[in-house]
């Protein structure tokens, strides 16, 4: 297994913060993201480039940071995709996935 990097997304958004006990709260935030896939090659007589797809994963950073740690975060990008993230420090360190419509 390899983790490729698939693309990196750089852009504007908006960060959304909220869960059933509180009211969302809403921040403007510039993003650098890497989206990786975990990958396992399967070469065969017909393709020895051959590739399966895995999980992908998310990273990069954001600013600014209003906090850290929270479960409960979500980024929409500048495109409309959205995706739940944590940020992991105060350097604005953001690992997530993107929701599944």
């Amino acid at each position: 297994m390899e983790k490729i990097t698939e693309a990196n997304i750089k852009g504007k958004g908006v960060l959304t913060v909220g869960s059933l006990a509180a009211p969302a709260a809403h921040h403007d935030v510039t993003y650098n993201l890497d989206v990786y896939q975990t990958v396992i090659r399967v070469p065969n007589m017909d393709d020895p480039n051959a590739a399966i797809g895995g999980l992908k994963e998310v990273r990069g950073r954001i600013a600014p940071v209003y906090f850290t740690g929270l479960n409960d975060v979500k980024l929409q990008l500048q495109d409309g995709r959205r995706m739940n993230l944590i940020v992991s420090d105060t350097g604005g360190a953001v690992v997530g996935g993107f929701d599944t419509p």
